[in-house]
């Protein structure tokens, strides 16, 4: 299946209403039906919004929401690589080594820590993977 975005674009298409008509009549802002059809979803504020928009815009299109929203996570899977595995790759064996030895005694240097919890992007160019460990202070 084809992005949920592509997929609504092409079904708003073949019923031809424009996007000024489903604005209108879905209340959902011109620009954020383009973003959502051009699947860029980082210009919507929250995916909890974007998920709410696909939900009005599939019901208003007569289509299961169900599905569309599935499509939807689906893309994102496949678009965005889990933090782990960015993490993995990023990390050299005795770096990954001394994160294993950290995780298994139930701490974290701070700094892996935010790294992996937050939102974070790993592809930054720091040299925080470059340092040395810091002895955990007890």
């Amino acid at each position: 299946m084809e992005s949920p975005g592509k997929y609504l674009k092409a079904e708003r298409e073949s019923r031809n209403l424009s996007l000024k008509e489903v604005s209108e009549s879905t209340k959902i802002r011109e620009h954020l039906l383009k973003a959502i059809e051009e699947d860029q979803y980082e210009l919507i504020s929250s995916p909890v919004y974007v998920k709410g928009f696909l939900n009005i815009y599939a019901k208003y299109l007569g289509l299961s929401p169900d599905d569309i929203i599935l499509g939807y996570k689906n893309y994102l899977k496949n678009k965005i690589p889990s933090k782990r595995s960015e993490l993995r790759k990023r990390m050299t064996p005795p770096k990954l080594k001394q994160w294993i030895y950290f995780s298994q005694k139930g701490c974290q240097p701070p700094a892996l820590y935010h790294l992996y919890f937050c939102d974070c992007s790993l592809d930054c160019d720091n040299d925080i993977f470059d340092r040395p460990l810091r002895p955990l202070a007890r």
